[in-house]
């Protein structure tokens, strides 16, 4: 998965040189050139070796030439539409179908929340689009252009995270749905009055531990139930913040006009960043809170809703 990082002209430039280098044009007449080189060295300098050696260095070296001094721009064009591609590919993988998901979950703030996430970033990407099909692509004012470029990476980081913030959402939800929280919380309340009432008669040990036990077991399933509701909210928050640093970066583009100025003067590149890596440490924290407690899924599991 290509990052921001793969977008920077350095990064383009150095695979455009890679792939110049390790061109046919380019490695078969060098090759024949070593070839020729090495001949001449164990046997003599002949003049059908020398022309092979010094004429497969010049076919080498023209035609690297070419391709990386004429046809480099062509090339970091064609690497850029390569990984761009790429992107588009697994950012469409992503995000197949995920408003139907939460209407089929029954959710309404969860359609609302991936449909204006998808929203706000296709209107970012098509300004974007349009700024970088002003600029030239990679072609005249390079710098411009790969600004550009890295913005709409960053746009599409914040976008993915966003979507991977509302999937864990919908996964949570559609377990906690599994959930008869009512149920349970009518049980624990008849074994509460129940215990009073055993304790107050002065009853059997046995029989208050056994009320005791039951309590117990229920109030931490209700309690895990809360925890699992609230990183609902804590997801939705975050796709909130996810969606509103790409409304400021698009009204910053607007309003700043040259992708020069919005790296220079903007704050868009780094809310974005900021943005993605708050979302990733709150996906984390759920994570760890919820993963590797293997009783607390036993406590929720027996508070599933019977058939």
């Amino acid at each position: 998965m290509p990052g921001a990082e793969d977008f920077t002209r350095e990064a383009v430039y150095r695979a455009v040189l890679k792939d110049t280098l390790q061109h046919p044009l380019t490695l078969m007449p060098a090759v024949a050139s070593t070839l020729g080189g090495l001949y001449m060295g164990m046997f003599g300098a002949g003049p059908n070796a020398a022309a092979v050696a010094f004429g497969g260095a010049l076919l080498a070296a023209g035609a690297w030439v070419v391709n990386y001094f004429i046809r480099g721009e062509d090339l970091a064009e064609q690497r850029v539409a390569k990984l761009r591609k790429l992107r588009d590919q697994h950012r469409h993988d992503q995000t197949l179908g995920l408003e139907v998901e939460w209407s089929k979950a029954g959710l309404a703030e969860g359609v609302q929340q991936a449909r204006e996430l998808r929203e706000a970033f296709h209107k970012l990407e098509a300004f974007l689009s349009s700024r970088l099909e002003a600029a030239g692509g990679v072609r005249g004012n390079t710098a411009s252009g790969f600004n550009v470029q890295r913005l709409m990476v960053l746009a599409e980081d914040t976008y993915r995270e966003g979507v991977g913030v509302l999937r864990a959402a919908l996964a949570t939800y559609q377990a906690l749905r599994q959930i008869d929280h009512e149920k349970l919380r009518r049980e624990l309340n008849a074994w509460q009055q129940e215990r009073e009432s055993v304790a107050a008669a002065g009853g059997e040990a046995s029989r208050l531990e056994s009320l005791d036990t039951r309590i117990q077991s229920h109030q931490r399933r209700l309690e895990l139930f809360k925890q699992r509701v609230e990183s609902v909210d804590q997801l939705f928050a975050q796709s909130e913040a996810l969606e509103a640093a790409l409304e400021t970066t698009y009204l910053e583009a607007v309003d700043l006009g040259s992708s020069d100025t919005i790296f220079a003067r903007g704050h868009s590149a780094t809310a974005l960043e900021r943005a993605v890596n708050a979302a990733r440490r709150v996906e984390d924290r759920l994570r760890e809170m919820e993963g590797p407690n293997k009783e607390d899924e036993v406590y929720l599991a027996a508070g599933e809703v019977e058939d």
